[in-house]
This record gives C-alpha cells, structure tokens and sequence, in this order.
C-alpha cells in the first residue's frame, strides 16, 4: 500500500464565501469571522450597541474599558454574551445562526438580527420590543 502525500489547504481560516459575517453560537457566543474582524482593524475589545426598533446590533472596534467585549479564542475572535443576548430578548434556541454585516463606518459593523427567535420571557425583560 502507497501513502499519497496530502498538501495543505492554501486557504486562510475564517473566510468564507459569504463575506464578512457575526456568528451567534448555540453556546451563546458571538464571532467575528476573520473577513468582519479585518474589516474594524483586528481589534482586541468591541463596544456593543443595539437598535431595538430595528433588531440591529452595532459593534465598535475599541479600546479596553469597562463597558467593552474582549474578543479571545484561538479559532477567531469572539466572546461570551450569555447574558447580552437575553437582556437583548433574543434567542440562538439551541441553533447557531450567521448574520452577514455592513460596515457603518472604518470601525463599526452592523448586523439585522431581526431574524433571531425571541427570548422567553420569563424573569428577564428584554429590551427587544416585542409588541
């Protein structure tokens, strides 16, 4: 029996056909993937903000401060939002969901997460509205 060599996949990890995308796990993380964090300049901490008439959510390259995310892991850059995601009023229900993004400005992108189940409402109020 003859071993065929295999070559390593010239691709970079993170990109996808879909360009720049968050991803919001069914273990309530969300992730940049490398072609979104590339875009905001590679940064180390993002500011979340939240449209709840639209069901958009803005995140902002920045510095280290109270208020921040700090993006880890050593496949890509993402964070925990547990607890974002249900003061938000919205839900992964167990599936993980990709959003594609705009850019709003050299440090900010926007994703519609309109599509996103909504929150049980049971001991949490959501800023989401719901009405």
């Amino acid at each position: 029996m003859a071993f065929i060599k295999i070559k390593k996949n010239p691709s970079r990890r993170g990109y996808c056909a879909a360009g720049p995308q968050i991803t919001i796990s069914k273990q309530h993380t969300i992730g940049l993937n490398t072609a979104a964090w590339e875009l905001i300049g590679k940064p180390a901490q993002v500011e979340i903000a939240w449209d709840p008439d639209t069901s958009r959510v803005m995140l902002t390259a920045s510095s280290p401060h109270e208020d921040t995310f700090p993006l880890s892991g050593k496949n890509g850059a993402k964070f925990g939002a547990r607890q974002l995601l249900r003061d938000l009023g919205v839900d992964p229900e167990g599936v993980t969901r990709r959003f594609p993004v705009t850019r709003e400005n050299r440090l900010s992108l926007i994703a519609d997460l309109s599509d996103m189940p909504a929150a049980s409402s049971g001991t949490v109020t959501p800023i989401r509205r719901t009405a």
